[in-house]
């Protein structure tokens, strides 16, 4: 990993860059197949038969339509400098500074269950491959300082900090450390389907025997079967849903698939080429769980069949190498999900406090760009230590698929504000903080607090006699729904709240001014999307104010190449008042170094805004979208022309061709008929000379 990085960073610089291309964007799309993916799909599958299946198939039938949806998405964030999720929903409800830390809220609290699976499958394929129990040799797990996972931890926080936080430069790639995830991607998929060919085609007579050996015995012949239950229909239903949006707004997800991609159009490949690649490794899912449960003694855990195969047929090699693709699969989610997270909390809660201190009002105060990068370093270290101590105290009790659902069903609760966001232009703040924060709600009190409570952090009896002893406020039977599967419970229950609050809320109160023009970027993103800035509401600033400002926050050095790379006009008439476009330029570089609403809130002593009613915005959103057509409509004549110019180009160099071939064919001509016509004047003079010619000659000559 730190090879691969450190590679991928001195070819960047070279300007040689592996990243942008299509295939390396879609592997690096595959860091949605985790441990989760890696071991924990053969134990859902040793457990439930197909019951892995919705898993990679809401992906799929989500990724025809990506190139719709996630080019929007894309587009909006290229245009507005977005840097996370929590980013993208604060500056689309008006650049919320509490939008921004209602979301990373829930993501924090939504991602570190998740993280610390992948801690566990580390810890635990690790005990496996040295063949060690829990309290053998100086790893003793029980001990802080001799678990081994203390170790990884502390390992993949270093990898994270020396590549993922180098600067805060909006317009920096990360792409030595996209390369790394690519990378891990293709050895996750080689270990696993080694791993799988060696069951079905060493252990096994291929697929054929596997199943028809699993059809002898009553264990694993219920696994071939979809179970017919109802409540099996309601669980592939909902987490069919839960992956098709987990695909898009899970925070790595979002972060290698919006903030890293480099060209929009490599969507259109990734929306065939990572449902492959998902086809590819759940291929032998179901033929492992098989050979685990009919090979392996019992008791053992079905999350390691995948590892435990090859070492109880004495396969070390191979077993290594799978366990190598599982330390891939769990070391790049680490890292990409921490990275996004410490983005997220750096710029939506610890910025905006910062700047609310009083030496941050103060001249010559120590560059907060510099300040928010140990900032994110800190809180790489404490979200990884803040997961391992969840791994210690609850996720060591559960499968992984289990915990992995709970953060996927957190992640359900962004959809409304965020599909709503980009399609409806009535959404607003208020609407989005209400259906956040109900459906935040009711996700915590359904799946995590129970979860506590059966790992016994808490009481118990919440789980079997409801919130304050009332039966219907059972965590997993809400509101007397019963017969369904904890994870469908808390799914209907907060998208009932959570859309249905931010619909109705939203159509019942109004937007404010910022709100109606971020709307409307995102709504029709296409009409600003490769046009020139236009001014909405007019800003007034000074232009040594807003350099000032730069250089306070960012640094003199990168200051000065900003202003060399920007290539606009800095003021109006030459004087001190900064023109639009220079006003939006600082904008957006400081957008793109500390979120959206951070940005607002550093701009806000400097810069003046016209006082614009909502009927002003509206009428200045028609002239701009009339404006936006007919400078469309003049491209197109203007390409229309060029085109017209180039054909009369080439139509003359074809005449002025044919003007030369005609004066070759003239000057031949001429000389063929100068010849008679010589020879005929020569006769006549010397007739007309010669007088003693007889005059009957003369008439026949």
């Amino acid at each position: 990993m730190f090879g691969v990085a450190i590679f991928g960073n001195k070819m960047s610089k070279s300007g040689n860059s592996i990243v942008n291309n299509p295939y390396v964007y879609s592997l690096s799309l595959a860091v949605y197949c985790t441990v989760w993916t890696f071991y924990g799909s053969v134990g859902r599958a040793a457990d439930t038969g197909l019951g892995y299946v919705p898993v990679y198939l809401g992906p799929t039938i989500m990724a025809p339509i990506w190139y719709m949806v996630m080019r929007k998405i894309i587009l909006i964030s290229k245009q507005l400098r977005v840097t996370s999720i929590a980013d993208f929903l604060s500056s689309r409800y008006g650049k919320s500074t509490f939008i921004g830390a209602i979301t990373t809220i829930i993501l924090v609290f939504g991602i570190i269950p998740y993280i610390s699976i992948q801690l566990k499958a580390i810890g635990y394929s690790f005990d496996i491959i040295t063949n060690q129990g829990k309290a053998n040799g100086f790893w003793d797990s029980s001990t802080f300082y001799r678990d081994k996972v203390n170790y990884f931890a502390i390992l993949l926080a270093v990898f994270t900090i020396l590549f993922g936080t180098r600067s805060l430069d909006p317009n920096e790639r990360h792409e030595g450390l996209i390369t790394a995830i690519a990378l891990e991607s293709i050895v996750k998929l080689v270990a696993f389907l080694t791993g799988g060919i060696f069951v079905v085609y060493f252990l096994y007579d291929g697929l054929e025997d596997v199943f028809l050996q699993a059809s002898k015995h009553p264990d694993t012949a219920k696994l071939l079967t979809l179970n017919p239950s109802p409540e099996a229909a309601t669980n592939w239903f909902w987490v069919l849903i839960l992956s098709a949006v987990s695909v898009m707004f899970l925070p790595r997800q979002f972060h290698v698939s919006v903030v890293e991609n480099t060209n929009v159009s490599f969507v259109r490949q990734a929306s065939w080429l990572f449902p492959v690649y998902l086809f590819l490794i759940s291929f032998f899912v179901l033929p492992i769980a098989i050979a685990g449960k009919l090979s392996l003694p019992a008791g053992s855990e079905p999350d390691m069949y995948v590892l435990s195969l090859p070492l109880l047929y004495g396969h070390e090699w191979l077993a290594l190498l799978v366990y190598i693709g599982g330390f891939s699969a769990a070391a790049s989610m680490v890292v990409v999900s921490v990275i996004s997270l410490s983005i997220m909390v750096s710029n939506n809660l610890v910025m905006p406090l910062l700047l609310k201190t009083r030496s941050a009002a103060i001249e010559g105060y120590a560059l907060l760009s510099d300040r928010l990068l140990l900032i994110r370093r800190i809180v790489i270290i404490i979200i990884l230590f803040l997961a391992y101590g969840f791994y210690k105290s609850v996720s060591s009790n559960f499968p992984l698929v289990s915990i992995g659902l709970i953060s996927f069903t957190a992640i359900l609760q962004l959809a409304p504000a965020v599909i709503g966001g980009i399609y409806w232009s009535r959404a607003n703040k208020k609407g989005a903080v209400a259906g956040l924060i109900a459906g935040f709600f009711i996700w915590f009190v359904t799946l995590p607090l129970p979860t506590l409570a059966e790992s016994g952090i808490i009481s118990k009896d919440l789980v079997e006699h409801g919130y304050f002893s009332i039966s219907w406020l059972r965590p997993y039977a809400l509101f007397g729904l019963e017969n369904i599967d904890r994870i469908s419970n808390a799914c209907i229950w907060s998208m009932t709240f959570n859309l249905g609050l931010f619909v109705i809320v939203s159509i019942l109160s109004t937007q404010d001014v910022d709100e109606l023009a971020q709307g409307d970027i995102y709504v029709n993103i296409e009409k600003y999307s490769n046009a020139p800035e236009l001014e909405v509401i007019h800003r007034e600033a000074s232009v040594q104010k807003l350099k000032q400002l730069l250089v306070r926050y960012l640094g003199s050095a990168k200051t000065r190449n900003l202003l060399k790379t920007y290539d606009g006009t800095l003021s109006v008439n030459n004087d001190d008042n900064a023109s639009q476009e220079f006003i939006n330029y600082v904008e957006k570089i400081l957008t793109g170094a500390f979120g959206s609403a951070s940005s607002r809130l550093l701009l806000s002593t400097d810069i003046r805004q016209q006082n614009v009613t909502f009927d002003q915005l509206n009428e200045l959103l028609n002239q701009t979208k009339d404006i936006l057509e007919y400078s469309h409509a003049l491209e197109e004549k203007t390409a229309e022309l060029t085109k017209t110019t180039q054909e009369l180009a080439e139509v003359n160099a074809q005449l002025k061709q044919l003007d030369v071939l005609k004066a070759e064919f003239i000057s031949t001509v001429t000389h063929e008929l100068r010849t008679p016509i010589t020879a005929i004047r020569s006769f006549a003079q010397m007739m007309a000379r010669k007088d003693d010619i007889e005059p009957e000659k003369r008439r026949n000559f």
